[in-house]
């Protein structure tokens, strides 16, 4: 009842953090129009690469919405995904580091059950490419939210938006 309603902020979040609308409308409400803009700051999805973490009914419909764009979508589960489509590549848990480093965007769709608690540490979240975004529509505790903060303060990561339960 909630995959599409899910995966369509997921990727309201995710378009939102790459082309930095909030950043805009904080620096437009302040009449400070353009005056923090670095060039190059701001992305397209576009050739970008999406990195699913769970493709359940909300992971395979946001991956749906984004290859639109187009985008490389990647996806990671405890197995390969039946329904999921011929373009989204599954990454198998000894290549899960390797691709993490390629992702621009990590979107996090893990129910919470006590092993996905904390799931995306540290290490994951250093895998990432640095300037990297996480989408979280999973619950707050699925992210080591002390590893997000850290990342977020030395810029390992760009930006995190959660959806639901968490401090980040």
């Amino acid at each position: 009842a909630v995959d599409d309603a899910t995966a369509t902020t997921a990727l309201y979040l995710l378009i939102s953090a790459l082309r930095r609308f909030s950043h805009a409308e904080r620096d437009l409400r302040l009449g400070k129009w353009k005056a923090s803009h670095v060039p190059g700051a701001a992305h397209d999805l576009t050739q970008r690469t999406l990195f699913i973490l769970g493709l359940g009914g909300i992971g395979q419909r946001l991956a749906e919405l984004a290859h639109a764009f187009p985008m490389r979508v990647l996806y990671h589960n405890r197995r390969p995904a039946p329904n999921a489509p011929a373009w989204c590549e599954y990454v198998p848990a000894e290549r899960l580091d390797e691709m993490l480093g390629v992702a621009d965007v990590l979107s996090v769709h893990v129910p919470l059950k006590k092993e996905t608690e904390g799931l995306v540490g540290e290490a994951m979240i250093r895998k990432l490419k640095k300037g990297a975004v996480i989408v979280n529509t999973a619950r707050g505790k699925v992210i080591d939210e002390d590893a997000m903060i850290r990342a977020l303060e030395d810029g390992h990561v760009t930006l995190s938006l959660t959806l639901r339960g968490t401090r980040v």
